[in-house]
């Protein structure tokens, strides 16, 4: 245990002792503070106070500036994550990493996964909007198992999730989610259906399961979807789902030796519960 010198408290080492120190602190901007604040927890005014309560997995004590309520952060003991609740609450809320829809769920990847990520990833047709790469049975196992160390905390990486059919438990799609930081409480995402599967809606299902992680879940303020401006079906699945058309990036992307223009979509949260 080790006594940690910017908050007082007892921590369990020295690592997670001054971690809080590193930890990016919240735009002065009044203009950014005011936006940061926009959450379904009001946050107390900004201070030098603390916000003790019980992590939601392990009930251990923990304590974060009062800045910091409303955004979501790893608990010093268990590596959990939880959203930091008022100073009114005793216990965090804790962030889960799955969830249901009508026909699907969405969760993280697993061993086991290979075969269905291989019929999505195995497909060059299916990256012709996309500067990414088919991908052969060998790196895609590769990929899984390296995405099991994936961290959501770590600001522009990116975290994978699989969404599986709820009556076979076959993966048809997936999603590349990156959370950009406790700064801007933004997100971004990409969704990727298997082509035996599209046109039956999973991909819209998949982009409001995308959008309810990060606004409900990750308590995000902001969230933004781009998409190459030559798919025209892709555009459409984003305004069905509801996210606001901002504009378009002009040849801002190469995709394979083109430069090819991004339209970029996007949704704040008080928009996102207006629609529920």
């Amino acid at each position: 245990m080790k006594k940690c010198t910017y908050c007082g408290k007892e921590h369990p080492d020295e690592a997670t002792a001054c971690s809080i120190d590193q930890q990016p602190l919240v735009s002065s901007d009044p203009a950014q503070a005011e936006e940061v604040q926009e959450t379904d927890q009001s946050a107390p005014p900004s201070g030098t106070g603390f916000i003790d309560f019980r992590c939601p997995a392990c009930g251990k004590d923990v304590s974060f500036p009062d800045h910091w309520v409303g955004t979501v952060q790893e608990c010093l003991w268990c590596s959990r994550i939880m959203v930091v609740p008022p100073a009114s609450a005793e216990v965090g809320r804790e962030v889960h990493l799955a969830l249901h829809t009508t026909r699907l769920i969405l969760r993280r990847f697993r061993i086991g996964d290979e075969k269905d990520l291989f019929e999505i990833m195995g497909d060059a047709d299916t990256f012709r909007y996309l500067a990414w790469e088919s991908m052969d049975e060998e790196g895609i196992a590769t990929w899984v198992q390296r995405d099991e160390q994936a961290r959501l905390l770590d600001p522009n990486t990116y975290m994978y999730f699989g969404l599986e059919l709820l009556d076979s438990s076959k993966l048809i799609a997936l999603i590349a989610f990156r959370y950009e930081g406790q700064e801007t409480r933004q997100g971004t995402f990409t969704v990727i259906v298997n082509a035996a599967f599209r046109h039956q809606g999973y991909g819209t299902e998949a982009t409001l399961a995308a959008l309810t992680f990060a606004f409900k879940e990750l308590n995000l303020r902001r969230v933004s979807v781009g998409c190459d401006s030559r798919n025209v079906p892709g555009l459409k699945l984003l305004e069905r789902a509801g996210l606001r058309r901002e504009g378009e990036f002009i040849e801002d992307t190469r995709i394979r030796d083109h430069w090819v223009n991004t339209t970029w979509f996007a949704l704040l949260s008080r928009e996102f519960r207006v629609q529920q």
